[in-house]
C-alpha cells in the first residue's frame, strides 16, 4: 500500500477480523509457503499468446492500476493492456496496489465508467 494514510481507524478493524479467527495465522502461513513452492501461475498465464487468445474470446477487460504498486508494477499492467488488444488502462498516480482503498472514489468513478461504456 502506498497510501497508509488512508488506512485509519475506522478501517483497522475490518482488515483484523480474519486475524481474530481461530488458526487463521497458521492457515495463512501454510498457504503462503504452498503459493510460493507450488508455481501455481503457470507459465502459459504469463505467454502474450495465450493471454491474447483469451482475450479475443473474452469480455472487455479494464484495468485500473496504481502508478506506485510495486507487487504488480505498471509494466505489468502496460503488457496486459497489449496483450489484450481491447483492454482500457487507467493509471492512478500516488496509487499504490490496493486502489479501490487508497482512491476509492477515483476508484469507483473509473470503474463505472468503463462498465457503462463497455458494450455486451
Amino acid at each position: 500500500m502506498h497510501r497508509k494514510d488512508v488506512v485509519d481507524d475506522a478501517l483497522v478493524p475490518a482488515y483484523q477480523v480474519p486475524f481474530e479467527r481461530q488458526g487463521f495465522t497458521a492457515s495463512l502461513g501454510d498457504w503462503a509457503m504452498a503459493f510460493g513452492a507450488s508455481a501455481c501461475e503457470s507459465a502459459r498465464s504469463l505467454d502474450p499468446r495465450a493471454v491474447t487468445a483469451w482475450a479475443a474470446g473474452g469480455p472487455r477487460v479494464s484495468l485500473i492500476w496504481g502508478r506506485e504498486d510495486t507487487v504488480t508494477p505498471i509494466a505489468q499492467a502496460a503488457a496486459l493492456q497489449r496483450w489484450m488488444g481491447q483492454a482500457t488502462l487507467d493509471v492512478l498516480p500516488g496509487v499504490g496496489h490496493i486502489p479501490h482503498i487508497e482512491a476509492p472514489a477515483e476508484f469507483a468513478r473509473l470503474l463505472a465508467t468503463r462498465v457503462l461504456r463497455m458494450p455486451e
